[in-house]
């Protein structure tokens, strides 16, 4: 029998921790916030203790309520550690903060973030607070520093700057805005560990070739987790194809490392003892390697449990092994309960350990499986129970399933360990100096066969076959029908197993023909609409002569998915506001199948490498790009657009300058169907303050920078809108919108629409005669209702 006794307590342990987090960190404001954690931490305690006593004759109900008291008492002592009277009395005010260095330095969206963990807060009123914060600081005051190198992982550091909260985030506790960098000081060296851990990152990276670029920006990634190489089309390829987890470290990443040194220490023939503490040593090593953040320590505990599973006698023991990783770590780390990264790699251990050998033993049983070489059968299991085990939450993700991903992973699977021992060994060889040349060879075969990998990507990522769009109702629907074939199945009712599989064909294909979403979008007689493309700017007008898009964001797919449910084929003017990917990156996505009128962007061409990828993409295209300063007007159909700036460049230097590239956005005075909208792009105080001086009062307004904390004190007011629209990532790690900006558009009396609670959003004509007296405009969120 299948040892699943504590699956229950693990559930359990696992639903309580995310529920702590979901109501504590909705409590604001921080005080308010440490108060609740501390109730919620005393009714843990009183609670389990009295459920303890009362069920202690029943031990599955005793392990249970143990481990959703463990679980909730642990999620509510971290927020109040996070929210104490001592830190919180430090927000919004200067520190001086001691901290190490707990991750690499990440530059997006015109910020840089550094994560460490304090070790000391001081104001005038409090010391010795111990939580893990963010430094916060911006793109181009980082040129006066050494550049990321200069505060490696492990590193401790004093810093000064000024204190700000972190909204809802479960992650940390708060960011602190540092306006000069040069105030960041190391005061104690990495350890040795984390000292060849950086030359090993670094030696890979100055090993991998330059052709080809796509195979080499997928050996960092299969080998250490490092995307910041790879294209956003090659991202977007990735997702599409069902094969981005291999680029996110996972269990199979780790499994592979683990098995290689297993494999090794078997050819040597050591003892058995001594096999599994240099494999624990090699895995401990590689958590360094990639960063010990709670996503690579999910995914180094994830990959043990499936080699110990192995070790230990196969499936029968691994939903024990699952369930007590899985208990461990939501007590340790209570906000892996709520990382979407952390459920895709518990359904997809579970896959591997628990349905993977059945569908082996299937494979086998058959004429053809008999015939099979064993490598063929055992990757096609692994993938297949990977794929469907993970399914369900892809598609509560709201992510898009294809039946093309579980082929894509077959053909991939077998390039994966080579690529990442490839990567692997050019980060040893490229630690030492004398061995440069063989980092830089064995960098390059790892590129070339990671290049069959970028293809594969390529070639499925255009393959829609069977490819549904995710919803958390869709996902239910799976795992309801999954369930019911399952019981139904183990109790010989092939009947009812022959029906369940036909009711979820017959709505499985209304649903891909009539996707929700699709039934009621685009809203009749919508003017514009915000469109969802996660961490990024896309917007659309609508026109009769073409429609005007303003940004296209990061993603091809997702802006090529927003036009095409708006039944967009006529582009008659693009605008980029500025070159950040985040705004420009999906171009190709625009361009694909559609008849593009003309493009323009501003004159600033910062940064330099994605103003020459637009460049490159319209030059393929046989098209030019056009430049916008204040004062420039076009029109479309009945709707004319004003240039209200870049009057100036505003450049980098003073403490209050910020990014110079989103000071130089286009922003835009666009009156259409008697609507006036201000599009912002991604401007800063210093922009917002020169518009001040215009005529301001707006009927829609795209705030903004996604709603970050830059903003102007009175450019709220000037606006004046009756609608704000916030375009930002679910999730994101920048921490945006910031509470602070969402209440100041409210208090203006403005209504707030986010794209990352809403998803696309319309403002479309409540009548549909426009010369109907009264007839207004409303707002029209894709999902949810906007309050």
């Amino acid at each position: 029998m299948t040892d699943i006794r504590l699956v229950l307590p693990a559930a359990a342990a696992w639903a309580a921790s995310a529920l702590s987090l979901v109501v504590i960190a909705g409590v604001h404001p921080i005080e308010e916030r440490h108060a609740t954690a501390t109730i919620v931490s005393v009714i843990a305690f009183i609670g389990g203790a009295l459920g303890l006593i009362a069920c202690r004759r029943h031990p599955s109900l005793f392990v249970i309520i143990a481990a959703t008291a463990v679980a909730t008492f642990s999620a509510a002592t971290q927020f109040m550690t996070w929210t104490a009277p001592a830190f919180s009395e430090a927000m919004n005010s200067p520190v001086q903060v001691r901290a190490e260095v707990d991750g690499p330095l990440r530059t997006a969206l015109g910020v840089s973030y550094l994560p460490v963990r304090t070790e000391v807060v001081t104001t005038e009123t409090s010391r010795g607070v111990r939580v893990p914060i963010t430094l916060a600081l911006t793109e181009g005051r980082l040129e006066t520093t050494e550049g990321a190198t200069a505060w490696p992982v492990g590193s401790i550091i004093t810093v000064e700057g000024r204190l700000r909260p972190a909204g809802g985030s479960i992650r940390t506790a708060g960011y602190l805005d540092v306006a000069d960098p040069s105030t960041i000081q190391v005061i104690a060296a990495a350890g040795v560990i984390d000292q060849l851990a950086e030359r090993m990152r670094q030696g890979l990276q100055a090993s991998l070739p330059a052709t080809p670029s796509a195979g080499a920006a997928l050996v960092a990634g299969l080998a250490i987790g490092d995307e910041e190489a790879m294209s956003p089309e090659l991202v977007d390829q990735m997702r599409a194809s069902g094969l981005a987890h291999l680029t996110a470290v996972s269990g199979g990443n780790v499994a592979i490392v683990v098995g290689a040194v297993l494999l090794l220490a078997w050819v040597l023939r050591l003892p058995m003892v001594l096999r599994i503490a240099i494999a624990l040593a090699a895995l401990v090593f590689y958590v360094v390697l990639v960063h010990p953040q709670p996503s690579v320590l999910r995914a180094g505990v994830m990959g043990a449990v499936v080699v110990v599973s192995l070790l230990i006698g196969g499936r029968r023991p691994g939903p024990s092994v699952l369930a007590t990783a899985v208990l461990v770590l939501v007590i340790v780390v209570p906000s892996l309960a709520l990382s979407w990264g952390f459920a895709l790699s518990v359904a997809a251990t579970a896959g591997i350990v628990m349905v993977a050998p059945v569908i082996r033993a299937r494979m086998e049983s058959t004429p053809l499986g008999e015939r099979l070489p064993p490598a063929v059968t055992i990757g096609a299991s692994l993938t297949l129970a990977a794929q469907l085990a993970t399914a369900p939450v892809l598609l509560a993700m709201g992510v898009s399933v294809g039946a093309v991903s579980v082929p894509a992973n077959v053909l991939a699977m077998p390039a994966v360990p080579a690529v990442t021992i490839a990567g692997l060994a050019a980060a040893i060889f490229g630690s030492i100096p004398v061995a440069a040349p063989l980092a830089d060879a064995t960098a390059l075969v790892g590129a070339w066969i990671a290049e069959w990998i970028a293809q594969i990507a390529r070639i499925a990522s255009e393959v829609d076959l069977l490819r549904f769009d995710g919803s958390p109702m869709i996902a239910g629907f799976a795992v309801s029908l999954a369930v019911l074939a399952v019981l139904a199945w183990r109790r010989g009712r092939r009947r009812s197993v022959l029906a369940i599989a036909s009711l979820a064909a017959v709505v499985t294909c209304a649903w891909a023909l009539f996707p929700p979403g699709q039934r009621s979008w685009p809203p009749s007689n919508w003017a514009l609409v915000q469109c969802d493309v996660g961490q990024g700017d896309a917007l659309v007008i609508a026109g009769d002569e073409g429609a005007v898009v303003i940004d296209t964001g990061n993603s091809a797919r997702e802006i090529d998915r927003c036009l095409s449910d708006l039944h967009i084929d006529h582009v008659a003017a693009l605008v980029l506001t500025h070159f950040h990917a985040d705004h420009v990156a999906g171009l190709p996505g625009v361009l694909a199948g559609r008849r593009v009128d003309a493009v323009f962007a501003t004159v600033w061409d910062e940064p330099s490498a994605q103003s020459r990828g637009v460049q490159r993409v319209l030059g393929e295209s046989a098209m030019a790009l056009r430049r916008l300063t204040a004062g420039a007007q076009f029109t479309v159909g009945d709707g004319a657009y004003s240039v209200l700036w870049p009057r100036r460049i505003i450049k980098s230097g003073q403490l209050s300058s910020g990014s110079v590239a989103n000071n130089a956005s286009v922003v835009l005075d666009a009156r259409v169907k008697g609507l006036r909208i201000l599009l912002t792009g991604d401007i800063e105080p210093p922009a917002q303050a020169a518009l001040l001086a215009m005529p301001g009062g707006f009927d829609v307004v795209k705030v903004p920078h996604h709603g970050s904390r830059h903003q102007h004190p009175r450019f709220a007011g000037w606006v004046d809108p009756a609608v704000a629209l916030i375009s930002a990532g679910r999730d994101n790690e920048f921490g945006h919108p910031a509470e602070s900006t969402v209440q100041a558009w409210r208090e203006i009396g403005a209504v707030v629409a986010r794209t990352d609670e809403h998803g696309d959003i319309a403002i479309a004509r409540r009548s549909a005669d426009e010369q109907v007296p009264g007839a207004g405009w409303e707002v029209v969120p894709r999902r949810g209702a906007v309050s």
